[in-house]
């Protein structure tokens, strides 16, 4: 897996997609660790900035970070699987393994939702990369306003539109819902532009 989350951050850079900068030695941008089997280093360029979660996020970013999580969702490669338990598409097999600890009135909420979504035929999605986990820590900001994408740890190819779920889901949260209305629609158009 480290070998496809490097060269997707290499990709992502060159298709202008704001990640970590990484340095190339001469065996390329990852480093066989010598005497340690199957240990790998890359290094990449400091990035001086603060997550959204410390730094809050504004209407700007809002559409700034969803023209980006569209960017990457054009993006076609190969991504080895790896199975990510907080992954969209697991979401059903963890609900089962895991709804014995719930509460009865916090079952009673998701069991619907998690019955909606096994209802949905995701085959007729469009799949592309997805980032997997677009969250408020895993966006930074720099003091000029520059972006910096981290943590492809869920990386996947898979169906587009679940980061634009979890991207909505995580930056709007706290956004209240008359605004949210005014506002989503320009979130589509930025993801889409």
């Amino acid at each position: 897996f480290i070998k496809d989350y490097v060269g997707a951050l290499v990709k992502f850079h060159n298709e202008g997609i704001p990640v970590p900068r990484l340095k190339k030695h001469v065996e390329g941008y990852l480093w066989k660790v010598p005497g340690r089997n199957n240990s790998y280093l890359c290094v990449m360029e400091y990035f001086l900035g603060k997550s959204l979660r410390e730094l809050g996020v504004t209407d700007t970013d809002l559409f700034a970070i969803a023209k980006i999580v569209g960017k990457i969702n054009t993006m076609h490669f190969s991504v080895k699987a790896d199975y990510d338990s907080w992954g969209v598409t697991n979401v059903i097999k963890e609900f089962s393994k895991n709804k014995k600890y719930l509460e009865a009135a916090d079952l009673a909420l998701v069991k619907p939702v998690v019955a909606q979504f096994a209802k949905q035929n995701f085959s007729a999605f469009k799949k592309s990369v997805v980032h997997g986990d677009f969250q408020r820590e895993h966006v930074l900001k720099s003091s000029s306003d520059r972006y910096c994408v981290i943590d492809l740890g869920c990386l996947a190819y898979d169906v587009s539109i679940f980061d634009l779920g979890i991207f909505i889901g995580e930056f709007c949260i706290d956004i209240e819902s008359s605004r949210l209305r005014k506002i989503l629609k320009k979130i589509v158009d930025a993801y889409t532009s």
